[in-house]
C-alpha cells in the first residue's frame, strides 16, 4: 500500500510536533532541573545512565501524546470552523415568495398578416387556453438570486394535472392579450434572470398556453394553479393559487376570466 501525499504530510506534521515537545521536555525541563540541583549543591550531580535512557524514552512517549493531543484539538477546531462556515453559508440563501395579483384565462388567439391588404386577422383557437398571470416575485432570503425555469401546471376540479407551456416573444416590445397591450419589459421570465437582492420585488406577468383544453374547463372556480421557478442554488420554489372563477381583480385585463 502506497501512502498518499496527504498521509505523508500528516506524518511529517506529527513528527515535527513530537520533536518540538521532546525538545521542551528534555533539554528545556530536565536539563533545567539538573542545573538547579547542581547550583543548589554547588557541585556536579552525576545521573545514572539507565535514568538518562528511561528519561529520554519517557520524554518521547509524553511528547507523542502531547503532539497527538495538539493535532486532535487542531482538527476539532478546524471541523468546528468549517461547520460554522457551512451554517453561515446555508443560512445565506435566496427565498422567493410570489403574490398573485391576477390570473386571467381565455381562448388562445394570434394574428395573421394579410400580404395583400396589410391588415391583421385575428385567429382564435378555442381548443387551447391562454393563461396570463400577473404578480410580484419577492426575495425574502439572505442571498441575492435570479429566477429561471418558470413552470405552470393547472388542475381543474375533478381532472388530472395539465402542464402549461411558457410563451416566448423574441424581440417584440409589446403583446396584445384580449385587446389589452402588455409591455414585455414587465415579462417576468425575462426580468427575473438578473439577480433579485434581499427584500427586492419584481412586478410583472407571465403567459402560458394550455393545448387541447378549452377555457371553459380551466377558467372555473376551484382550479389549482401551481407556478414554480428555480433560484441560483437550484432550489425550486412553488406558489399555489386557487381560481375563483369570477371576473375582476386588482389588475384587470378585459375579456379574461379570473
Amino acid at each position: 500500500m502506497v501512502a498518499t501525499d496527504t498521509e505523508v504530510g500528516l506524518l511529517e506534521d506529527y513528527c515535527w510536533q513530537v520533536i518540538q515537545w521532546w525538545y521542551v521536555l528534555i533539554p528545556g525541563v530536565l536539563f533545567a532541573v539538573i542545573d538547579i540541583v547542581e547550583r543548589s549543591k554547588k557541585k556536579d550531580a552525576p545521573i545514572p545512565t539507565r535514568w538518562i535512557v528511561w528519561t529520554l524514552v519517557a520524554g518521547l512517549i509524553v511528547a507523542q501524546f502531547l503532539a497527538y493531543r495538539d493535532m486532535h484539538k487542531s482538527t476539532q477546531q478546524e471541523i468546528a470552523s468549517l461547520q460554522a462556515e457551512n451554517a453561515r453559508l446555508t443560512s445565506q440563501k435566496p427565498d422567493f415568495t410570489f403574490e398573485f395579483k391576477q390570473i386571467g384565462t381565455g381562448a388562445w388567439e394570434f394574428s395573421i398578416d394579410n400580404p395583400i391588404t396589410k391588415e391583421k386577422k385575428r385567429v382564435s383557437v378555442k381548443t387551447d387556453t391562454v393563461i396570463v398571470i400577473s404578480g410580484d416575485l419577492s426575495n425574502v432570503g439572505a442571498m441575492q438570486s435570479g429566477a429561471r425555469n418558470w413552470l405552470l401546471t393547472v388542475q381543474p376540479v375533478g381532472r388530472d394535472v395539465i402542464p402549461a407551456i411558457l410563451q416566448g416573444f423574441g424581440n417584440m416590445k409589446t403583446i396584445t392579450m384580449a385587446g389589452e397591450t402588455l409591455p414585455l419589459d414587465k415579462y417576468l421570465p425575462e426580468i427575473t434572470i438578473k439577480p433579485i437582492t434581499q427584500g427586492e420585488s419584481r412586478t410583472g406577468f407571465l403567459v402560458f398556453r394550455v393545448q387541447n383544453t378549452p377555457d371553459k374547463t380551466i377558467g372555473v372556480k376551484g382550479t389549482i394553479y401551481k407556478l414554480s421557478c428555480v433560484d441560483a442554488l437550484g432550489k425550486t420554489h412553488v406558489f399555489l393559487y386557487i381560481g375563483t372563477g369570477v371576473n375582476g381583480g386588482p389588475i384587470y385585463m378585459p375579456g379574461l376570466s379570473h
